[in-house]
């Protein structure tokens, strides 16, 4: 019996119909050697009856979990349960294009990589995809944490495959509540503080459901980037040169906030800081500030 290459672990909360799609893809995948973890953080659907549908065409365990409120510890306890040599790592509303597998274990098989990931289409809920509309990723220049922390996440969650060697020296996925929706790029975080070899696959190879459900909202994101801050403090002062000693992306991140929230002054005082981030990134935020000053002037006139 051939060892396991690869083990998919795949968290999951009431989403049958997803779960069934994304599925299906795993079964189109060119690359064979493969187990399949479903981690039911608590579903009250038909989740469970649609993973029955694949015990004959994949190798699939499914697990009926606890409810605990986020997908980091139903992931956890998929890396935990894993065989392969390498862990793939794909939300249930997300999918894969038929090579992903293929591409992904070829890369990390021939050349000296521990982290593959690529960009991946964006569909929204009429199933409507465009394909100069991507969840895009970039080129990681080294060293990958300082890069991370001076510009940000650049690694879609649903498209990485990463040495289960790697993660058993970083450790589980930090389930701080206030971490819930930010804790993929935590995690990319410690892995950079261990190993430089991350490897952008200049393709398309999955699918990002944009159709509802997102974890983020801006409180939400408010609360990640003070955990952040808590948690990085010492690499932040390290690699960021500002007086704040804060990445232009968190100013960016909270300009939108108050930006969605109506708070134009707190926008204000937050866009005055985006001197350090890409002019082209700057002048968008700036128009985008003025545009909605111009609407509010409108709407009371």
């Amino acid at each position: 019996m051939k060892d396991i290459i690869v083990s998919i672990v795949i968290p999951t909360y009431n989403r049958a119909n997803d779960l069934r799609r994304c599925l299906f893809s795993l079964v189109s995948q060119t690359y064979r050697n493969f187990e399949v973890i479903v981690c039911d953080d608590g579903s009250t659907d038909d989740s469970e009856v649609v993973v029955k549908e694949f015990q004959f065409s994949l190798k699939i365990t499914y697990y009926h979990l606890k409810n605990f409120g986020g997908p980091s510890r139903p992931r956890n306890f998929g890396i935990q349960k894993a065989k392969g040599k390498y862990i793939a790592l794909l939300d249930s509303d997300d999918w894969w294009a038929p090579k992903k597998l293929e591409m992904s274990v070829s890369i990390l098989e021939s050349k000296n990589i521990d982290l593959v990931y690529h960009d991946l289409y964006k569909i929204n809920s009429t199933s409507q995809f465009l394909f100069w509309k991507k969840e895009k990723t970039r080129i990681l220049k080294s060293p990958v944490l300082r890069d991370l922390i001076v510009n940000g996440n650049a690694i879609n969650n649903s498209s990485v495959v990463v040495r289960k060697s790697v993660l058993d020296v970083v450790g589980s996925l930090d389930e701080t509540p206030d971490l819930i929706a930010g804790e993929d790029y935590d995690y990319w975080l410690r892995i950079a503080k261990i190993t430089d070899r991350f490897y952008r696959i200049p393709r398309t190879l999955g699918y990002y459901w944009t159709g509802g459900g997102n974890l983020t909202n801006p409180i939400r994101s408010l609360n990640i980037l003070r955990t952040l801050q808590k948690k990085y403090q010492l690499d932040f002062d390290r690699y960021v040169s500002n007086r704040g000693k804060t990445p232009w992306w968190f100013y960016k991140t909270r300009f939108l906030v108050h930006l969605s929230l109506g708070n134009l002054q707190d926008a204000k005082n937050e866009i005055a800081f985006l001197q350090e981030a890409p002019l082209r990134i700057k002048w968008k935020y700036v128009i985008l500030f003025r545009l909605k000053n111009l609407l509010v002037f409108f709407r009371f006139q």
